[in-house]
């Protein structure tokens, strides 16, 4: 097993990976009648943009296939990660169809705090699923809090859908607390953060 940060190449490999974390708030998100959520995200992680880029991405390789993924960012990366995304969702789905893209991802966004210094975030936890339960994402999320740890910040936060029970155990048994929760589209979603 190797832990290394994501290269062009991976694109093809990340998406679908990054797409299981999250398939229901994809869909709602960023499918339309005539594109597929998951084509969005491959397109944005081959283009390096937005939350869902190769550069911010950690991935765990066995046998040169990658198994695992998980993509994290520092508070102060932000603004120009919103840009790039939103760039990206008008390169892909056009104006109309991009615009109305851009607003559900800002519902989405804005409802937590947003981060403070020194917080790096966490998203887009992935899995192959002929790899579930032999801790590769336990061992990725614990590279990711020493990277980050190691680089000064002292806080990590990740946002799961409730019924995402298999992830919530994990972060609960690496130290996550919950600490807010919110609804998007009749879903709730909960706000964990872990100091580092």
């Amino acid at each position: 097993m190797k832990i290394r940060s994501a290269v062009p190449n991976d694109a093809a490999l990340i998406a679908p990976l990054m797409y299981s974390s999250a398939e229901n708030y994809y869909e709602l998100i960023f499918s339309t009648p005539s594109k597929k959520a998951i084509d969005f995200i491959e397109f944005a992680c081959k283009n390096d943009a937005g939350f869902w880029g190769y550069s911010i991405t950690t991935v765990v390789e066995i046998d040169r296939q990658v198994v695992a993924t998980v993509c994290s960012y520092p508070w102060n990366t932000t603004t120009r990660l919103i840009v790039s995304g939103f760039l990206a969702i008008l390169r892909f789905y056009g104006f109309r169809r991009g615009i109305r893209v851009i607003l559900c991802c800002l519902q989405f966004t804005l409802r937590f705090k947003k981060m403070n210094k020194l917080e790096v975030y966490v998203a887009h936890l992935g899995t192959n699923k002929r790899f579930y339960r032999k801790g590769l994402a336990s061992n990725l999320m614990k590279y990711i809090h020493s990277f980050w740890k190691e680089l000064g910040m002292n806080k990590s936060i990740c946002d799961v859908e409730d019924l995402n029970i298999g992830s919530l155990n994990m972060l609960t048994k690496l130290g996550y607390k919950h600490v807010t929760t919110a609804n998007f589209l009749n879903k709730k979603n909960y706000r964990l953060e872990k100091i580092l």
